[in-house]
């Protein structure tokens, strides 16, 4: 009888967190390994979250993120929030700029008019329109403009209207 891919991700998540450091890492591959032969995303994402956590508190940052970024994304997909937040705060722990991943939080730390100016932009307007729309005089709107690439990590207008959706998505302060 063939085991079940399940229960054998479960057996060898169990013995990465009772083994020894040297025998660990190939622990948790052998159990992503019976999770994606099972189809069972949530659980592989899981291991992948646990794994990346053991890789980071032992210093190994790069290894760590390689597993975050897979989970992170099934996650997402799934819409388990609360395991987007713990792959989100193991990533911080690892030293990945988020907000550069999450253009949600991103669109979040904008002030409103800062929103309202990237939106204007977005749409294709220039400074000079954009100040007329909401009377504001050209120069603040570039200064405007100047806050929200650097808040995007984003380099122009180009970025900006590939974020026009992401922008429009987030509900103003």
């Amino acid at each position: 009888m063939q085991p079940e891919p399940l229960a054998q991700a479960y057996a060898e998540r169990l013995l990465a967190h009772t083994s020894s450091d040297d025998e660990v890492d190939a622990h948790f591959r052998a159990a992503s390994a019976w999770n994606e032969s099972g189809m069972r995303a949530f659980e592989a994402a899981r291991t992948r979250l646990e794994h990346a956590q053991w890789l980071r508190r032992r210093r190994r940052r790069s290894d760590a993120v390689e597993q975050l970024a897979p989970a992170l994304s099934a996650f997402e997909l799934m819409g388990c929030t609360p395991w987007v937040a713990l792959c989100r705060e193991e990533l911080r722990a690892a030293g990945v700029d988020v907000t550069r991943t999450d253009p949600y939080a991103a669109t979040a730390a904008l002030t409103a008019q800062e929103r309202q100016v990237a939106e204007a932009a977005a749409e294709g307007l220039t400074n000079a329109a954009i100040a007329r729309r909401m009377y504001l005089s050209p120069k603040t709107v570039e200064l405007h403009l100047t806050h929200v690439y650097r808040k995007l990590a984003i380099g122009g207008r180009s970025e900006l209207i590939d974020l026009r959706g992401t922008l429009e998505a987030v509900p103003g302060r």
